[in-house]
């Protein structure tokens, strides 16, 4: 028996038995092109794994993971250099807690123990975001991790809601934090926040 060509050069080719068979494989083939399908090895005993091409909104949320992932290493690494003694963007510790925690009364930085548990923290919330698009392994079950980004998302929407309350300026009553809060800080975590929130549906 001779051999059908293959579809568009993506599927393997089909053997022919007769004239309905062949336009029935032909077609069979083509519709597992289209589902990205790869089909039966050359002696036909043999079949490759399905294949799944990325789309553009399933590349987005892949973009979306790693942005989210690169920003929360950012900031965990400046508490990791905060928390080790590092003083940018201020001058000496004093500003430096009262432009980065900007709590009322403040007259140093946190302990070098609470600033890397902290760093931690926003680091693993930026694998979880990974995670969730199963770009490393996920180390949680599926309704733990989607539950773990859930609650990512309440509470970066919070934070940078809190930035625009009275409740918080209050609160927070140290300048230069309050204006960055208003400038930079909030606004970052409501970007965040929301990232989190198109990858929980995604």
């Amino acid at each position: 028996m001779g051999r059908c060509p293959s579809i568009s050069g993506l599927c393997r080719p089909v053997r022919c038995l007769s004239a309905r068979q062949s336009w029935n494989a032909v077609r069979h083939a083509a519709v597992a092109c289209l589902h990205c399908d790869i089909g039966a090895g050359p002696h036909g005993n043999s079949r490759q794994p399905r294949r799944r091409m990325c789309g553009g909104p399933q590349i987005m949320t892949h973009v979306l993971a790693w942005l989210v992932f690169i920003v929360l290493t950012i900031v965990a690494a400046l508490h990791l250099y905060w928390g080790f003694g590092g003083l940018w963007p201020a001058r000496d510790p004093l500003s430096l807690a009262r432009t980065v925690v900007g709590s009322k009364g403040i007259a140093r930085m946190p302990s070098r123990g609470v600033t890397v548990v902290v760093a931690v923290l926003i680091f693993s919330a930026g694998a979880l975001a990974l995670m969730r698009m199963s770009i490393i392994p996920a180390l949680l079950p599926t309704g733990l991790l989607r539950f773990g980004i859930l609650v990512l998302t309440v509470i970066f929407l919070a934070r940078g809601s809190l930035s625009f309350t009275a409740f918080f300026r209050n609160r927070q009553a140290e300048e230069p934090f309050l204006t960055l809060d208003r400038r930079y800080y909030g606004p970052l975590c409501l970007v965040i926040g929301a990232g989190f929130a198109v990858l929980l549906f995604a």
